[in-house]
Formats: C-alpha cells, sequence, structure tokens
C-alpha cells in the first residue's frame, strides 16, 4: 500500500509528528502510523523544562518552581524563578493525539512488527511481518545502537516505582533533582523524587552504564531509599506501578543515517541531549521544524547543534565514562554556585556564550582539564607528533 508519510513507529516522536501534521495544512495527506501495539498505557513518564506553563497544550501531573540536589557531603535547595519542572504522563500524551487521528479518514494505524525500513530509487519501504508498505516519505524513529558510531555510549537506565503511603510524607513543593547519596564508585546514580501529593511520588533510580541493566537489582535501593529517607516501613506504603526504560547517552553523529526518502525523528533522530537523556521539548521543536520544511517543500535537513554544546557534552561524556563518582561534585556545583533557570538555559542550549563562560567557570576544573587533555591533545596523534617538548598538564 502507497502512503504519503509513513511513520515507523507510534512512540512520543512518531505520535508528536503526527499531532504536528494534523495541526498544518498537510492534515489530508495519506499517513500511516505502524507500530506493533496502539499506544494508551502509563508506560512512559516524561519530563521537561518550560518557560511558560501553557507552552505545551497537555494535561500535565505536576509542576514544581523549587528542586533540591544531594550529594554525601553536601544538599542544596534552589528555585527556578524563571522556569518550571513539568510532568506529563504518557497517557495523558497519547490519547488526545489517538483521538485526534481517529477523525481524519487518512490516517490508518498498522499494528505490525517492523522488520526493517529501506530505502528505494522513489520511495522508502517499511516492510511488516503483515506485508510491505511505500511512502514517499518514511520518519523513523526506530533505534539500534550499531547503527551510530561515537567516541562515548552510555546507558540511563532508570527503575521508578509509584509509592502511595499511608501518611503524608512527601513535600509537594520540591522535587529531588537528583539525590547521589548512593555509592558512586563504579557507575553514576542517583535517586530522582517527583511528589504529586503528600502521599504519592515518583521515587524512581536513575544508573550511567555502558551496558543496559537487569532491573531487578534496582528494587532493593529503591525500597531501602524510602525506608530509610521518610521513615516508612514496609507496611507503611505500596507501590501501585512501575516503569522502566533506558535512554542512550552517545556523542555519535546522527546526521549519518539520513538518506533521500528516510528521515530519522526522537532518539533515533538525535533529539536527546547526550549528556541528561532530555528528549520531550526536543521532539516537540523537532516536530514542528519537520512540518514547516514539508510545508515550504524545502529538504528535511538533519538538526543543527551548536559546536560548544557538541564539545561540552563530549567532556562531560569521557568524565561520566571514565570517572563517574566525579559527576555528583559536577552536577552540584553547577546548580549551587549559580541562577538555577540559567542553568536550565544552559542545559537546553539556549545560553550564550559569556553565560556559559560563567556558569563553566564555577565547575570543578581537574576532571575537565584532564578529559580536555585526553580528547583533545593525547588523542591527536598528529598534534602530539608536533610537539617538540614535553607537556605535562597541572591537575
Amino acid at each position: 500500500m502507497r502512503y504519503d508519510f509513513i511513520i515507523a513507529g507510534g512512540g512520543c516522536a512518531g505520535l508528536s509528528l503526527l499531532d504536528a501534521l494534523l495541526d498544518s495544512s498537510l492534515r489530508n495527506k495519506k499517513i500511516a502510523v505502524i507500530d506493533k501495539e496502539l499506544k494508551v498505557a502509563n508506560d512512559r513518564t516524561w519530563c521537561f523544562w518550560s518557560d511558560s506553563p501553557k507552552e505545551y497544550p497537555y494535561t500535565l501531573s505536576g509542576s514544581w518552581k523549587n528542586m533540591a540536589l544531594h550529594t554525601h557531603s553536601a544538599s542544596i535547595k534552589k528555585t527556578l524563578r524563571k522556569h518550571q519542572y513539568n510532568c506529563l504522563l504518557s497517557e495523558d500524551f497519547y490519547k488526545p493525539i489517538i483521538e485526534k487521528a481517529r477523525q481524519f479518514e487518512n490516517v490508518d494505524f498498522i499494528l505490525a512488527d517492523i522488520i526493517e525500513v529501506k530505502e528505494g530509487n522513489e520511495h522508502a519501504t517499511v516492510v511488516t511481518n503483515l506485508g510491505s508498505y511505500h511512502a514517499t516519505q518514511v520518519f523513523n524513529s526506530l533505534w539500534k545502537k550499531n547503527s551510530f558510531a561515537g567516541k562515548f555510549f552510555l546507558w540511563q537506565n532508570f527503575f521508578g516505582a509509584f509509592v502511595r503511603t499511608q501518611k503524608p510524607v512527601f513535600n509537594t513543593d520540591s522535587i529531588r533533582l537528583m539525590d547521589f547519596r548512593i555509592s558512586q564508585e563504579n557507575e553514576t546514580q542517583f535517586f530522582y523524587v517527583l511528589p504529586f501529593s503528600e502521599t504519592f511520588a515518583l521515587v524512581e533510580l536513575t544508573k550511567f552504564e555502558t551496558q543496559t541493566s537487569d532491573f531487578k537489582h534496582f528494587q532493593s535501593p529503591i525500597e531501602n531509599y524510602i525506608q530509610q529517607h521518610w521513615h516508612l516501613q514496609i507496611n507503611d506504603y505500596s507501590v501501585e506501578r512501575t516503569e522502566q526504560g533506558r535512554i542512550p547517552m552517545t556523542d555519535a553523529d546522527f546526521s549519518a543515517c539520513l538518506s533521500p526518502h528516510i528521515f530519522p525523528i526522537g532518539t533515533a533522530g538525535g533529539n536527546t541531549k547526550p549528556t541528561t537523556g532530555y528528549t520531550f521539548k526536543r521532539i516537540q521543536a523537532e516536530s514542528k521544524r519537520i512540518v514547516n520544511a514539508l510545508r515550504a517543500n524545502k529538504p528535511l535537513t538533519f538538526r543543527a547543534r551548536g559546536k560548544r554544546f557538541q564539545f561540552y557534552d563530549h567532556l562531560l561524556l569521557s568524565i561520566l565514562t571514565e570517572k563517574p563518582r566525579l559527576a555528583s561534585d559536577i552536577f552540584l556545583s553547577l546548580f549551587k554556585n549559580n541562577d538555577a533557570s540559567k542553568v536550565v538555559r544552559f542545559l537546553e542550549e539556549e545560553t550564550t556564550l559569556l553565560e556559559e563562560i560563567s556558569l563553566i567557570s564555577q565547575l570543578p576544573w581537574s576532571p575537565f582539564l584532564e578529559a580536555l587533555w585526553k580528547e583533545y591533545v593525547i588523542a591527536d596523534s598528529r598534534l602530539e607528533n608536533q610537539l617538540t617538548f614535553p607537556i605535562t598538564p597541572s591537575l
């Protein structure tokens, strides 16, 4: 069957693009969304920073202006003056878009396993267990690690428990963005707490690892954390549901996968921030950018990232990979010594060079100098061969 557009994968990226298409002059194009299942359940929790409460038309499960970070040696609390931290449950995102799409006879949801997405001379083909489907343009959200080459690659493995307590214990005024009060020797890991009410919260454990994790090993640390930090016994709370997942964190060049009739979206399109894993807000901006290009009949190009931010991410990925125990001090210093909203803008890649110099000057320099030395001096054999005298960095 032939379509104008096929969206391969009906998750966040696929449905965001579908929503943007249906809100545009392209709404009457023949569109197919192919996935093995129709997304309707709460299988994901997306969080993002915003400077406007009405930035997105979704029903939020929570928004916060205050945040806390904890390490073994220090704790800080910060107020987001110009921003807020938002939480969106996937059910509140999936359902409105699917209901909207069902009003369009030109939109098909095809429930099938995608085997392959192939480029052709005049169109692309999505091969499934139910047959092959063709389109002038395929938007592919299927991600495979081996498709991309990068210097560094980490998995952000996470497991979260939605906890209901019998008595009020959670501070609804503030999130725990990062709580590093757990061993940092072998990998960067931290707890993350979103309090939806005084008796209901998401308590999550996140690890930056070189391999995928067995999530059963996350449950015991979360139980210990809940019982220790809120002085609860096992009978004082219940876990209503859990979520788990993994996000790739890499400095790979995603533009290498571009082809005439296949365009990558979502994580496959490089829309995940390499050093934090934040993706949702980037997907929304990318969906609008894609639709604007299609409407103007312009070629689809890869989203350009600033060279400075690629450089910052490369150095931090180096540290997270080789010296994960240093991450807690780096993140604590970043927020402790700077205005929180400016830090958010930095994480969102919206700051100026002068602002970045001010922010970075507050960080512990040694790990970044060492990473800089290794990645841009020692690793550059051409430069190394040009040196006529020994240089030893002062770290």
